[in-house]
């Protein structure tokens, strides 16, 4: 870009009425203050209105002003956008709520501007001096959104078009045309945006995430976070990719360089007061909450998931896609966050392994193939260390340029048409899954429905790094789409395939042999058995009973009318003719109800059946009364 020279002279001349033309104006020189009050370089003062009030009084150490308001587009959650001088001479912004204003709760706004570098000598008449800007003329206003990602914005016809907030900056299809500014409201920003901002340029990020071409992991992890921004519009679920195996092999440098897609890659312990998007999962769950809402429409990474030694994991959570309900000091609700999230995680072991062990928060198959397992040994085998050393060198050095890009091309190629946008990456994506699902069967692998449910997220990843090959990455599509596959069989390869209808009785069957001493017997009266405080079912002859949530129990979490569904198409499940359910009436037990029965002799081979059985000829007694 050509720079324009007409404000520079060449001339050492002390010319006063150049230097006068040339010097710039400082920024609050043209702003209008409320009455009573008056801005200079040393900050804000109240003046007297008249020669007999008191002199004047200085409340701001430096110059401070409001530029404009902000509200969403419910017309909730107005704020103040208020600049000052930093006394490095920088112009900084702050967002103050008018609740805050109105309730002259400034605590926590006053502190943080301390720690930014402006000083306030008399809080309340600050707060005043606020509070009268309201009333200036023509104030300027802005819309604000409650997370990160994909936004409306009305344009100088009216017409609405799509944009995309950032903590940093809003991206705009034709920024001109824009009728107001969107941006984040004060209460969606948190520390954890810190590492949103780009350092360097383009070319400086493509000159070494060009070694990447090479190695499969680190080019999916880098398509992986382009792709955050498509999961909205092409209507996938939730979700991401969790790499596990031994030290050492590149797990942290593949989420290291993810992140550089959209802000610092910087590793922690290489500089803890640098800000970087490189989460840890050593964190309490609502803080998750938060990070989550933080990195709505882009890419969360969080490392090293072994970290998490209480018997809860919040992954799932997270995965759900909204927080928890909480109450605010008035006893109403306060706005639930929502967020929509592709994520990268590390650690040495599965997820699902974690989950597990963890025991009262076992994985379910639903959530498995939501957030996928990714062996790592084959994909990023121990190489050249000096390589890496560069890599995470340069992580936190230049960073930040790919993500806006790369989404700057998408509002622009689509014009802001969110409806055009939507039905095109739908449909791309979905010819990507076809080709992967094809690749897949050419390699030998026959995928069940689970498996083609997942390969859609690897389309997705697919479909990010094509667009974004050559012009914003220096892979090739060919290069892109190779890194894909070769994570994709790597997946594949730690699968158990077998069919849904085997899975389910499997599943039944550990079910069974685990909780049969937590059974009711049907032949027994109800007051002769030592009665479970979590039944799990009720033998009657060669049967087993449930109820619909006991089954998808027995199910990990599937939906009970798919269990019985696939057990009915096994043979598995006794049934009327017309319901997949049986009226069950037992005088034993008091029961009068419609239960799904489990054929036990279809599950079991005769000796194992026989001890099941058994177990009802004799049936647990309840322990007489002391």
């Amino acid at each position: 870009m050509n720079k324009s020279r007409s404000n520079f002279t060449s001339s050492n001349t002390d010319n006063r009425a150049n230097i006068n033309r040339t010097t710039p104006k400082l920024p609050w020189q043209d702003v209008v203050v409320p009455s009573g009050y008056d801005i200079t370089q040393n900050g804000v003062f109240k003046v007297p209105l008249k020669k007999d009030d008191a002199p004047q009084v200085r409340l701001t150490q430096a110059p401070v002003w409001v530029v404009g308001v902000i509200r969403d587009y419910a017309n909730e959650h107005w704020s103040l956008e208020v600049n000052w001088l930093t006394p490095d001479g920088q112009l900084s912004q702050i967002l103050i709520p008018l609740s805050n204003i109105a309730s002259q709760n400034l605590g926590d706004d006053l502190k943080q501007l301390a720690s930014k570098g402006l000083f306030i000598y008399d809080p309340k008449a600050t707060r005043d001096y606020l509070a009268a800007s309201l009333d200036l003329l023509n104030l300027p206003k802005s819309r604000g959104m409650h997370k990160v990602g994909f936004a409306p914005a009305t344009l100088l016809d009216g017409r609405l078009t799509q944009c995309f907030v950032l903590p940093q900056e809003t991206i705009y299809a034709n920024p001109s045309q824009i009728l107001e500014p969107v941006r984040l409201l004060p209460h969606a920003m948190s520390s954890a945006q810190s590492g949103y901002f780009p350092s360097g340029t383009l070319e400086d990020w493509r000159n070494y995430i060009e070694e990447t071409r090479s190695n499969p992991l680190q080019t999916f992890a880098i398509c992986t976070a382009l792709a955050g921004p498509l999961l909205t519009p092409s209507q996938t679920e939730n979700g991401g990719f969790h790499f596990f195996g031994t030290s050492s092999r590149g797990k942290t440098l593949s989420l290291q360089l993810a992140c550089t897609v959209f802000g610092s890659g910087m590793a922690p312990n290489q500089d803890a007061k640098f800000p970087t998007l490189l989460n840890s999962w050593q964190a309490t769950d609502n803080a998750l909450e938060v990070i989550a809402n933080t990195f709505s429409d882009t890419i969360l990474v969080l490392d090293e998931y072994g970290l998490r030694t209480d018997a809860r994991s919040p992954i799932y959570k997270l995965i759900e896609g909204r927080g928890k309900a909480r109450m605010n000091g008035s006893g109403s609700l306060d706005e639930r966050m929502a967020w929509s999230l592709l994520m990268l995680s590390s650690g040495e072991i599965p997820i699902h392994c974690m989950s597990n062990s963890m025991g009262r928060n076992s994985i379910q198959q639903g959530q498995m193939i939501r957030m996928i397992d990714i062996p790592i040994d084959s994909l990023s085998p121990s190489g050249d260390a000096e390589q890496a050393e560069r890599l995470k060198y340069a992580c936190g050095q230049y960073f930040g340029t790919a993500g806006p890009a790369f989404i700057r091309m998408l509002l622009t190629h689509f014009k802001g048409d969110a409806k055009a946008m939507q039905e095109f990456i739908v449909q791309e994506r979905d010819a990507l899954h076809e080709q992967l699902c094809e690749e897949c069967q050419n390699q030998g692998f026959t995928l069940h429905p689970h498996h083609k449910r997942t390969v859609r997220r690897f389309a997705l990843v697919a479909l990010a790094g094509s667009w974004a090959a050559e012009d914003i990455l220096p892979h090739s599509e060919d290069e892109v789409f190779s890194a894909v596959v070769t994570v994709l069989t790597s997946w594949l390869r730690n699968q158990a395939f077998e069919s849904l209808e085997d899975r389910v009785a499997d599943l039944m069957r550990d079910y069974v042999m685990r909780f049969r001493g937590q059974m009711l017997v049907s032949s027994i009266p109800l007051s002769q058995q030592r009665q479970p405080l979590d039944c799990h079912g009720i033998l009657h002859k060669n049967l087993v009973l449930f109820t619909p949530n006991q089954l998808q129990k027995a199910g990990n979490g599937l939906d009970e009318r798919i269990m019985a569904a696939t057990l009915d198409k096994a043979n598995i499940l006794h049934r009327n003719e017309d319901q997949l359910k049986c009226r069950f009436v037992n005088a034993n037990l008091r029961i009068n109800s419609r239960l799904y029965a489990i054929k036990l002799n279809r599950l079991f081979d005769e000796s194992i059946l026989k001890g099941v059985l058994e177990l009802q000829a004799c049936g647990p007694k309840r322990r007489p009364r002391d």
